[in-house]
């Protein structure tokens, strides 16, 4: 995944077509996806999460919440799981169809991440993270 976009803030986002990648690597370092955004990345590290649509002024913004990881959960069933919800979501959302002409090049997708709960813990990941949206910023998968 060399490929990961790393923003000025530390912040990480993927491509489509790595995002399996990411949630399986984050999941066996024990992160819990909370949710996910689409971004429109730049070369200097920044992002926008206003994404210009072809047939409208009006720019779209692209975020969902993830299921919870089950007590006792394997982190390969959690793994395959949020997998399969994400990518679900994104097929239904497709903005990836709806982008401006150029945009298509720099969608990435962000995901939400914290640490990941144990039995009785809130899975809010502001609790889980200490800082809302950023969640625990892993090494490079």
């Amino acid at each position: 995944m060399r490929r990961t976009f790393v923003s000025s803030s530390g912040e990480l986002a993927w491509m489509r077509s790595d995002i399996s990648e990411a949630i399986g690597a984050l999941a066996a370092e024990n992160f819990a996806v909370y949710g996910f955004e689409a971004w429109l990345v730049n070369g200097n590290g920044t992002w926008t999460g206003l994404l210009p649509e072809e047939k409208t002024s009006i720019p779209a913004v692209v975020a969902g919440n993830v299921v919870d990881w089950g007590d006792g959960e394997a982190v390969e069933v959690y793994a395959h799981r949020v997998t399969e919800y994400v990518n679900s979501e994104l097929d239904r959302i497709a903005i990836d169809k709806t982008l401006v002409p150029g945009a298509l090049s720099r969608l990435r997708y962000h995901l939400t991440i914290g640490s990941r709960p144990t039995p009785n813990q809130s899975t809010d990941p502001t609790l889980a993270s200490g800082t809302p949206g950023a969640g625990h910023q892993p090494r490079h998968p």
